[in-house]
């Protein structure tokens, strides 16, 4: 979502902010002031299919892990990433990834809203997707899902984060058919992440993290998580 559909509305983190937390906005590549000459924002992800989402993800995972070892030399706490929809699935790639890392690298907590297991489901299933015609367009191009499968590795969180599953808090729509909420359930599942962590809110993929605004319960938690890491 590009950052003037927010308008001048207060963002959903507020309550981080008040709580103390220093938050950085990172944009990801082809969006907002990062955007091509002659594309709208994010086009390129979904416009070029997998390879879209490979050149972003490759792009922006290796970012926000030099971001994070420079929050971490410039203040004196633990680092945390997050993000919501794309930016959750960037934040759950960096969370992984970040195993293979150098120390300063890794942050230390994960915050996810309407994150997923799966990017194949997405493609391929995804209400969002499927209103774009996506399904089609990569059928046309000769992708399938077990094709797509191909490259989990480099589009999907395999394996355990590189920190602990009790710093992990995740935000879930159980009627998100963007991301698909089976597939975010799925991915709590398979790290283990704590019931106490999991906050699942009767709301679709949008609306889930918008109502962070108005019920800020999982950012609370957030923050106790991130007074445990001192």
């Amino acid at each position: 979502m590009e950052p003037e559909w927010w308008g001048e509305h207060t963002t959903s983190m507020t309550a981080l902010v008040d709580a103390g937390v220093r938050m950085i906005r990172p944009e990801g590549p082809w969006h907002g002031r990062r955007r091509l000459a002659g594309f709208y924002g994010g086009e390129p992800v979904l416009g070029r299919g997998p390879a879209g989402l490979l050149d972003f993800f490759h792009a922006h995972v290796a970012e926000i892990g030099i971001l994070t070892a420079w929050a971490r030399a410039t203040g004196s706490g633990p680092v945390a990433v997050g993000g919501i929809s794309l930016g959750a699935l960037t934040a759950q790639l960096v969370a992984v990834a970040a195993r293979h890392w150098p120390d300063e690298m890794r942050p230390n907590a994960l915050f996810l809203v309407t994150p997923s297991r799966s990017l194949t489901a997405i493609a391929f299933e995804g209400g969002l997707t499927g209103a774009l015609g996506v399904p089609e367009a990569l059928a046309g191009a000769g992708w399938t899902p077990l094709a797509a499968a191909a490259w989990a590795p480099l589009l999907e969180p395999i394996g355990e984060p590189a920190m602990p599953v009790d710093k992990v808090v995740v935000v879930l729509g159980e009627t998100d058919t963007v991301t698909l909420y089976a597939e975010g359930e799925a991915l709590v599942g398979d790290w283990g992440v704590p019931e106490a962590n999991v906050f699942r809110r009767p709301a679709g993929h949008f609306s889930a993290s918008l109502g962070l605004a108005r019920d800020d319960a999982p950012l609370r938690r957030f923050v106790e998580v991130l007074e445990t890491l001192g």
